[in-house]
């Protein structure tokens, strides 16, 4: 008897929970009294998380900047950082389990209670995935039974060849232009990008880069940005890989500072520590026995069962998106950040059709003033497909924008990328106990009439006798497809 034996990482469970954290945040003496808040906007990240027996516990930071027109009329900055922590509870969830979290800001609102006080909401969404080991031992054949058919299916699994988490960092000082200081951060962006993986001596190579964007305000007032992309390299120890493994790897921001340097840098300081958590596994086409019988024997048939989870990734067509958005006097474009969200959806048949809004927020300034004025708009989108989405499914690529006279012209596509999660249960025969000799029937011949849910196999399998001998016996040019009713010969 040979038997395999597979390791498969499974995703036993998954999940996500929103909710909202909200505080009050006094103005700093050094900071000028608020009149009116221009835009807020943050960068939200899970520094800390625990499994245990049915509850899963994050701890995480919101760090947000608070833009505003201060009572001389000028733009001005708060920064400020809201802990969180929350508990989810999953009954799955289990101390020797991995788990992966990922944390995304919804909306973030902020409100002048007076001019030295404000009141920050924030509205979260922690979505999570717990995995595990199983390990599983299967029966290739079983030919030391004798005389026996099989029906069997192909199965391609991703088998683990091991997984494996680290933790880096990056670290750099961006220059400012010339001798200028910076005075204020209003804003910071972070994106990864450009990740790949190399393989060599039990170890995965990742590669990415930290795509950094700052706009900030100088100590005389005026608004700059810099950016800077910064690379990202780590060694993932993995015992047995090799380069034809599929290696997936996933970044997750564990902690991040800005700060102003003295002034004798004239740079800003930009550290972020991340967690890569890589799984390599390799594709392996199984052939599973899912059913069996002998001519000549009983045999006691022992099931064995494996829950298969598939991320079905299906690129769709994207959505291709011009818009003209009216400025007021613009003079410098310093951003234009996109948001897109499905608000809405109906089933039509097949198909669903979505209703979907991109938020669309121009960072600029006006000629002849050097506040940072923000523009706001919505922009429709409707999406008809026969795949489940939602928003964690929409990514905007290729972004352009230009400037003629007061209208910004706004081009970008929104990509659809469904990873829509589908479980599936294998059932195949993992033992098979001989129990006696097959009573021999009196009888060589049988006419039999096809009955509902009946197919060759189990019509062969209830008479013990080979399936081939009924389609031959009985012309079937398509054994596959028989009707109730239908007669059929059979011959022992």
């Amino acid at each position: 008897m040979a038997i395999k034996q597979i390791t498969l990482m499974q995703r036993v469970s998954s999940g996500n929970k929103k909710f909202e954290v909200s505080g009050d945040i006094i103005v700093p003496d050094i900071k000028p009294d608020i009149v009116s808040i221009t835009t807020t906007n943050a960068n939200t990240y899970i520094y800390k998380e625990e499994i245990s027996t049915g509850k899963i516990r994050v701890d995480g930071n919101i760090d947000a900047y608070i833009i505003y027109i201060s009572d001389s009329g000028e733009t001005r900055s708060i920064q400020t950082t809201l802990d969180f922590v929350e508990t989810i509870n999953d009954e799955k969830a289990e101390e020797n389990k991995r788990l992966l979290t990922g944390v995304k800001l919804e909306f973030l609102e902020a409100k002048v209670l007076n001019e030295r006080k404000i009141n920050i909401t924030a509205s979260l969404n922690i979505d999570y995935q717990i995995m595990e080991k199983e390990n599983l031992s299967i029966n290739m054949d079983f030919e030391e039974i004798g005389n026996v058919q099989r029906l069997t299916e192909k199965t391609k699994l991703a088998c683990l060849i091991g997984e494996n988490k680290v933790r880096t960092s990056v670290k750099e000082d961006l220059k400012l232009d010339g001798d200028e200081d910076a005075g204020e951060i209003l804003k910071v962006d972070l994106k990864i990008e450009n990740s790949d993986v190399k393989t060599s001596y039990n170890k995965v190579l990742a590669k990415a880069e930290a795509k950094v964007q700052i706009i900030y305000l100088t100590e005389d007032g005026k608004i700059k940005k810099i950016e800077s992309s910064i690379p990202i390299m780590s060694f993932i120890e993995i015992t047995n890989i090799e380069e034809k493994h599929n290696c997936e790897v996933n970044y997750r921001v564990r902690n991040m500072l800005v700060k102003i340097n003295n002034k004798e840098m004239h740079s800003i300081n930009f550290q972020t520590e991340f967690e890569v958590y890589c799984v390599a596994t390799q594709n392996e086409e199984i052939l599973l026995t899912k059913d069996m019988y002998s001519m000549n024997k009983e045999l006691d048939l022992e099931s064995g069962k494996m829950t298969i989870f598939k991320e079905n990734s299906i690129e769709e067509k994207s959505i291709k998106i011009s818009e003209k958005i009216m400025l007021e006097n613009p003079d410098k474009i310093y951003d234009v950040q996109t948001n897109p969200k499905i608000t809405n959806s109906t089933q039509n048949g097949e198909m669903i059709n979505y209703e979907g809004e991109v938020e669309v927020a121009v960072y600029y300034t006006a000629v002849h003033s050097n506040n940072l004025n923000i523009k706001q708009v919505k922009i429709p989108f409707i999406k008809s497909t026969t795949n489940t989405i939602t928003t964690s499914d929409l990514t905007v690529v290729n972004s352009r924008f230009s400037v003629t006279g007061e209208d910004v012209n706004v081009e970008f596509e929104i990509v659809v990328k469904n990873n829509s999660l589908t479980t599936s249960e294998i059932t195949y025969i993992s033992n098979v106990t001989v129990k006696e000799d097959a009573k021999e029937s009196d009888y060589n011949m049988f006419v039999y009439f096809v009955k509902g849910g009946d197919t060759i196999w189990k019509i062969a399998k209830k008479f013990k006798v080979d399936m081939q001998s009924i389609i031959e016996l009985n012309h079937l040019e398509n054994p596959d497809k028989i009707n109730v009713g239908d007669r059929l010969y059979i011959i022992k």
